[in-house]
């Protein structure tokens, strides 16, 4: 008890307190994630034809690299000063920014020395090379641990209204499009292959795509669909199961999503009531399961039901606005027509396996 009240008295007398400390940390990570969006802005409209680091884009990455870690490094060493046990030097998830952070760094180290090599990258080679992509893992590192901290707090809040749940919602959108970020030209909400290019054809960061019509283009545009499909479901299905997230926060993370996308191609604007109208439609499904439809839940369909809604409505509503507001389909109808199909299936397996059925479930648990 001694002990206790002696760490509860420290904590009174912190220099940095845990709200200021989340706040602060969850400020440097916005930050991060902006610099990375406007980014790749910057290299869609101006091209990737570089000669420094030293861009404006650069510097906002890099100082929401440091202002993501700086609180936790300071809560650590005020930890340390103060002669606190190890075990009470940071709460939960704070190690793990600070070892994103630090790997982070080091991937910068090893992606200045690739280029001093190689040179720099263009277009889609830009994303898959492997100092970027020692970038963006180690980047995604410290946005687990963000995400480790967010549950933590909600786990300890004293009520679970939808502001415990908002900081997990919006984690989960940033970790959400950091998963969308190495797979940007497939993505259909940043490159409109199915409109044949309408609108991102004419950016400079996609002169390298020559055929927006021929099958190659068809092949990108439905894998990307898929690919879409497959993580929406993911990230989704699994938070609304595990944490059992309320009314709105199903929302926040396609929305938050989709935010940062526009961020980085800000012309692609049209397709974003396609993302609010799937994401009604799949809350007014989670609002009846609170209520007792499909089982509730605690039950299995309901959830299923999501994955596969979740990414077929949004297709549908894609295709829609492109035929509307997006210079038009030039894709054939069996081609368009069966894309939301083929997303709402890969959703609904993604959700199967997420959520396997009672009998796979009991299997499991026997062996």
């Amino acid at each position: 008890m001694a002990i206790a009240q002696a760490l509860t008295s420290v904590t009174r007398s912190r220099a940095i307190s845990d709200k200021m400390l989340f706040a602060a940390t969850f400020a440097g990570f916005v930050i991060w994630e902006l610099g990375g969006h406007v980014d790749v802005w910057y290299h869609q409209h101006y091209g990737f034809a570089i000669e420094s680091f030293v861009t404006w884009p650069h510097a906002l990455l890099y100082v929401g690299w440091v202002a993501s870690a700086a609180p936790a490094a300071a809560y650590l060493f005020e930890s340390r000063g103060l002669g606190l046990p190890r075990s009470a030097w940071l709460p939960p998830g704070y190690a793990l920014v600070l070892a994103g952070a630090a790997a982070f760094g080091l991937a910068g180290g090893f992606d200045l020395v690739w280029h001093s090599t190689l040179g720099f990258e263009v277009n889609h080679e830009a994303l898959v090379s492997p100092s970027h992509l020692g970038l963006i893992s180690s980047a995604g590192l410290g946005y687990f641990g963000l995400l480790w901290i967010t549950i933590d707090r909600r786990s300890r809040a004293r009520s679970r209204g939808f502001a415990a749940d908002l900081a997990v919602a919006v984690t989960l959108g940033i970790l959400f499009r950091h998963a969308l970020y190495a797979l940007h030209y497939a993505q259909p909400f940043a490159t409109d292959y199915a409109s044949g290019g309408s609108i991102t054809g004419s950016l400079f960061g996609y002169a390298g795509i020559t055929a927006w019509q021929d099958m190659t283009a068809q092949v990108a545009g439905t894998t990307g669909i898929v690919l879409y499909a497959v993580l929406l479901s993911l990230f989704v299905v699994v938070p609304l199961r595990q944490l059992r997230l309320g009314t709105g926060a199903l929302t926040v993370i396609v929305l938050w999503n989709e935010a940062w996308g526009l961020v980085g191609v800000p012309e692609m604007w049209p397709y974003l009531p396609a993302v609010i109208a799937s994401a009604i439609v799949c809350e007014g499904i989670w609002s009846a399961m609170a209520l007792g439809a499909l089982g509730g839940r605690d039950a299995r369909s309901g959830y299923w039901l999501i994955g596969a809604a979740l990414p077929w409505t949004l297709f549908v509503a894609y295709f829609a606005l492109m035929a509307t507001l997006g210079g038009g389909i030039t894709w054939s109808t069996p081609l368009w027509a069966g894309a939301p199909v083929l997303a709402g299936l890969y959703g609904l397996v993604v959700a199967v396996f997420a959520i396997p059925p009672r009998f796979a479930s009991a299997d499991i648990g026997r062996s």
